[in-house]
């Protein structure tokens, strides 16, 4: 599995270069992947440039404000130690950082591994 954060720091630091949201939009928009934490398939619906791990969200019915960063260390315990350049996003809206997620096999650059596998099996790869 490749990770999310890999993809984007092979563009060392190019960020603001104007193609930088093109390129990396058009290699993770659409694509699957799951994170440290949790084992669901998540597809990556938006790529969203202008928050990163210091970004803050509203958290249950009190609303209380806590970063990504903060949310992943209190609730998961794992460290989140990476500076990120933007964050993940669901179809529901919900953020993941690039250091946690790691591209699953229903993603393109896996697509010569799924189909090895689906020569050996018809079971689908979920």
């Amino acid at each position: 599995n490749q990770i999310v954060f890999g993809i984007l720091a092979n563009y060392q630091n190019n960020y603001r270069d104007p193609a930088f949201r093109n390129d990396v939009n058009a290699q993770l928009q659409g694509k699957f992947f799951v994170t440290r934490y949790n084992n669901q398939s998540i597809r990556i619906e938006m790529i969203e440039f202008d928050e990163n791990e210091n970004s803050t969200f509203e958290l249950g019915a009190e609303k209380v404000k806590i970063s990504y960063k903060k949310y992943v260390e209190q609730r998961y315990g794992i460290e989140c130690g990476k500076k990120e350049v933007c964050v993940l996003k669901d179809r529901r809206g919900s953020a993941f950082l690039p250091q946690l997620a790691y591209l699953t096999m229903r993603s393109d650059e896996c697509a010569d591994v799924y189909d090895q596998v689906l020569e050996v099996t018809n079971q689908p790869i979920n």
